[in-house]
């Protein structure tokens, strides 16, 4: 009996080629997208999977808010995990990291710069899963200076020989780090990695004891079955017992009293699964920690597998649906011959689930041949390689068998219903519940696809408009020199030889750039309660920054920095977010109180008024920003921003000049820069990304969505040949027939706009307020798409339309 099932399923199959083609072809397609988007969400979903004690491994993070300025990044102090894993006992153990860009190493007389150098407690061998191929990982970082490479890095430096035991120059020559251990990379799917480990105690500040210097990060790793809530309502009480001291002396507030002001401070667990897809909890660098990605992406890329496949099973639906008609004799003789309705509805899921196994191999060779160009586009490294096959395999398998049912079963129900006696009198044309069901599907299927269209055309429309965004300075021309440590007390005499240079018109030192925050400092402001506290992201910056940046200030009153005013080192600059947002109402008036962590105080007094501009990411609404003034010996030196006065091919022999300026200051240390406005728009790297796949995954559903209107259009003019013919000869034009062939699809493609504009305004907007600065409601993109998908699906069955139009009526008639 089954072997009977499957020769009818294939004779059947390939008797109706083309609507064989049409059917696989929309599968294929369609499991060929939701199999690559599988993939990228299987990939974004395996980080940190890897490690043993995955499941047991939290990353500390900081959740606080200075009146109404809140904040929530990974930063931790020293002391926080040691003293977490002494007092609480369902901590079994800690380790912090201190990640460094950079490290100029000296070894056999080369320099070289090395950016992934992390340094972590020795527990990191205990706590994450990482091989070791050489060395001993309960020894290899309980001493200062010891040092773990990877076996790529071992290559590179000691070529053949042992690398255990050999000495490494680290930022000045002499200062040895020894080789302890030999590990293989941490994997792709891993949210830290390293080129060098290094020993945390080799760092001086690695026993400091303050609770508010935050500036490492730190994981702890919790017993079998603990319970997490209960892990950080103890942190709370330890912490607040520890900081009371600290808190005291920095503000000369106790804790309660700071909490009554309207503050909060709280330290909590971030589980490492979730990590990689959590971007409301700031890293602030990609230093040794891979970029993340929105969860809300993964969950919008799943919806969008799903109505892919949702329309190429609408599109199978309706196509067998509307092929009854030529079925129905099939039906009734297999009736009279004593065929039950069961067997006849297993007739057809076969052959539907046949077709889908058929879609399913062809879509494997679609991803297989499309996934080199895919993850070139998208900037992706996915693959299917043997092991996962093992895995993903039968996944797939089951998923094309479950479209494959789900596609087959209304076919194999309506069809089964079909009564004999209605079939022998002339044919069973199907009544108004199979073309109810019919245009629903249809109605269905494009709402889907013009939804997407508009999601589409909305998220890359916001992208652009972050990334063209005007910020509130002059991005353009201008040259980041990094790593600058090496010019020691020369750094102001640098930049005035830059500007010497004529391709240079200006120079200036500063702790960071503008478009990245690096310190968020706490003040107080004079009048107002000790308890009160105000957050500040703080630059320092020389009297040359303004001329760089070109930047606007505001009022008359205000001006910027002047060597010729010595006082001007306890002054300093905000912008108009923080007098708005701090109700500061006589700025130039207003004392501004800077406490140290020694309990010293000082003054700083407002020269001027900065107009608001995008100080860190575009993601982030632009807070309170404070400049002040870089004194001389700051021991922070960090960055020196370069004007270029000049553009196109001048760059090049400029940058030259700058650089033989750095080696002839520096003794040959290496030249590192980068131009800020790239810079700024590799921080919308995944924004891009993600334009990209949605836009690629709505062309595909449209396309697929097409596919079922031509099928459906394709069966609709085979069956009304008689009655196309009949208007013909009766003297209607080929205008004519064409407008009513495609008059019933175009209707229902028309109500599908109306449905999806309602669906896609709903969710899009919800989607852009995440952005404090979006595009808002743009009428034209709801336009856009609603003409695309009538223009598209008018075209597709205007061409059916159109062939049977211009046939001569006399070859259809003649037999009646």
């Amino acid at each position: 009996m089954w072997r009977n099932y499957f020769t009818v399923a294939l004779r059947n199959i390939s008797k109706n080629r083309v609507f064989t083609l049409i059917n696989v072809s929309g599968l294929a397609i369609g499991l060929a997208s939701s199999i690559l988007i599988l993939l990228f969400i299987i990939k974004e979903r395996s980080f940190d999977r890897f490690h043993e004690h995955s499941d047991q491994i939290y990353r500390l993070y900081i959740d606080g808010g200075i009146g109404d300025q809140g904040f929530r990044g990974a930063w931790t102090s020293m002391v926080m995990a040691p003293t977490f894993t002494h007092e609480i006992s369902e901590i079994e153990d800690f380790v912090r990291f201190d990640v460094f860009n950079q490290q100029l190493i000296w070894f056999d007389g080369e320099k070289r710069i090395e950016n992934n150098f992390l340094f972590a407690d020795s527990s990191i061998f205990d706590i994450f899963t990482i091989n070791f191929l050489r060395g001993d990982p309960l020894t290899a970082l309980t001493r200062p200076k010891s040092v773990v490479i990877t076996d790529e890095k071992a290559r590179e430096y000691f070529g053949d020989q042992d690398p255990l035991g050999q000495a490494l120059s680290v930022n000045r020559e002499g200062n040895f780090y020894v080789v302890t251990g030999v590990i293989e990379p941490l994997p792709e799917n891993s949210h830290f990695f390293a080129d060098f480990i290094a020993s945390m105690s080799t760092l001086e500040y690695s026993r400091e004891e303050t609770w508010f210097q935050n500036s490492i990060f730190s994981y702890v790793m919790l017993s079998p079955g603990a319970d997490p809530l209960l892990v950080e309502q103890k942190m709370d009480e330890v912490m607040q017992q520890r900081i009371r001291g600290e808190l005291k002396a920095f503000l000369g507030v106790n804790p309660e009293e700071w909490k009554a002001g309207g503050n909060r401070y709280g330290v909590y667990l971030q589980a490492l699964q979730d990590i990689h897809l959590q971007p409301d909890i700031e890293v602030g660098m990609e230093i040794c920690f891979r970029p993340v990605n929105d969860g809300l992406y993964i969950k919008i890329f799943s919806l969008v597998a799903f109505f892919i496949l949702l329309i190429a099973s609408i599109n199978f639906t309706n196509l067998s649906t509307a092929r009854s008609s030529s079925r129905s004799r099939e039906v009734g003789l297999r009736k009279v011959a004593g065929s039950d309705r069961s067997l006849i509805i297993w007739q057809f899921l076969i052959e539907s689930v046949l077709l889908s196994l058929f879609a399913l191999l062809f879509a494997l060779m679609i991803v297989e041949i499309s996934l080199p160009l895919f993850n070139r586009a998208m900037d992706l490294n996915l693959r299917m390689d043997s092991n996962r096959n093992l895995i993903l395999l039968p996944l797939f398998i089951s998923l094309a068998l479950l479209v494959g049912l789900l596609s087959g079963i209304y076919p194999a129900l309506f069809m089964s219903r079909f009564s004999p006696v209605m079939v022998f009198r002339g044919g069973y044309r199907g009544g108004r519940q199979a073309l109810f069901f019919k245009n629903l599907m249809v109605v269905i299927q494009f709402t889907i696809s013009v939804a997407i269209i508009v999601g589409t055309l909305i998220v890359a429309s916001q992208h652009r408009y972050l990334l063209n965004k005007e910020l509130g300075f002059e991005k353009d021309q201008l040259v980041v020199l990094k790593r600058i440590y090496p010019l020691g007390t020369s750094i102001q005499t640098f930049c005035r030889e830059l500007e010497k240079i004529p391709g240079v018109a200006s120079a200036s030192n500063s702790t960071t750039y503008l478009g990245f925050d690096n310190s968020t400092e706490t003040y107080q402001i004079e009048g107002r309660k000790a308890s009160k506290n105000f957050l500040f992201a703080t630059n320092y910056v020389d009297p040359d920054f303004m001329n760089a940046y070109a930047f606007s200030l505001v009022g008359e009153k205000s001006r910027f920095f002047d060597y010729n005013h010595p006082g001007d080192t306890s002054a300093i600059l905000v912008n108009q977010a923080a007098i708005t947002e701090y109700g500061i109402e006589d700025p130039f008036s207003t004392i501004i109180f800077e406490t140290t962590f020694e309990g010293d105080t000082s003054k700083l007094r407002i020269i001027g008024i900065l107009e608001d501009f995008h100080h860190s990411s575009l993601y982030e609404p632009v807070g309170p920003y404070m400049i002040r003034y870089k004194k001389k010996g700051h021991d922070w030196s960090e960055f020196i921003t370069i004007r270029l006065g000049v553009a196109g091919k001048g760059i090049p022999s400029t940058m030259e000049k700058i650089r033989k300026t750095w080696l002839s200051m520096t003794g040959e240390a290496p030249f590192q820069y980068f131009f800020l406005d790239e810079e700024l728009d590799s921080y919308y790297k995944e924004e891009r990304r993600t334009g990209r796949l949605s836009t690629l995954f709505s062309i595909i559903a449209t396309f697929i969505a097409c596919l079922g209107i031509f099928g459906l259009t394709l069966h609709n003019t085979h069956r009304r040949t008689r009655e196309i013919g009949i208007r013909k000869a009766m003297g209607a034009s080929v205008g004519e027939v064409v407008l009513h062939v495609s008059r019933e699809i175009v209707s229902l493609v028309s109500l599908s706009v109306v449905f999806a504009w309602i669906l896609s305004y709903l969710f899009m907007q919800h989607w852009l307020q995440n952005f404090p600065f979006n595009i808002g409601f743009r009428p034209w993109i709801y336009a856009i798409a609603a003409m695309s998908a009538v223009l598209i699906s008018i075209f597709a069955v205007s061409i059916l339309a159109y062939r049977a139009a211009i046939s001569n009526p006399a070859d259809v008639l003649h037999h009646e």
